[in-house]
């Protein structure tokens, strides 16, 4: 009976949780990944494995905290957290693994349209600059090709008063 009952603690403690979190781009994501054998955290987000947790250090990122009812929190999800998550315990077994993934957040939509927005003011404001230039250049040939009328009609004038006299 001992011996089945040891059976069944190493076939449970080699099946492992699994899962999939989807999080908002500068939200805070908090994992309930810290077990009581957990002894280390690592990720892939960066495209090679390394520790953001162990059970001797706490966490390895000022962008995170660990509590004591066994949550590790990134404080606001990047793009560059996204990947997977991997408790291990002593021995390097997995016990847990999540897969973070990045969702775009409102506020990242809204700072896409106040973009869009400043581009859209911009080249209203260079149209706005243009039409200007333009009506300044045309006021200016105007002046210029109506003075030069009227000093004409003037010379023709004086010629003219000259000539009867």
């Amino acid at each position: 009976m001992f011996r089945c009952f040891n059976l069944l603690l190493l076939l449970f403690c080699q099946v492992y949780h699994s899962d999939e979190i989807s999080v908002k781009t500068g939200e805070e994501l908090k994992m309930s990944v810290l077990v009581s054998n957990a002894d280390k955290v690592k990720t892939n987000s960066s495209g090679e494995w390394k520790e953001v947790w162990t059970r001797d250090h706490g966490v390895q990122s000022d962008r995170m905290n660990d509590d004591n009812d066994g949550n590790l929190t990134i404080k606001s999800f990047l793009d560059s957290d996204a990947g997977t998550y991997r408790v291990l315990d002593t021995e390097g077994e997995i016990l847990i693994t999540v897969t973070a993934s990045g969702t775009e957040s409102p506020e990242t939509h809204k700072n896409d349209t106040g973009q869009h927005k400043n581009w859209i003011v911009s080249v209203v404001v260079c149209l706005v600059i243009l039409v200007v230039a333009v009506i300044v250049i045309s006021v200016i040939i105007w002046r210029r090709q109506h003075r030069d009328h009227t000093q004409v009609q003037e010379n023709t004038e004086n010629t003219q008063e000259l000539e009867k006299l």
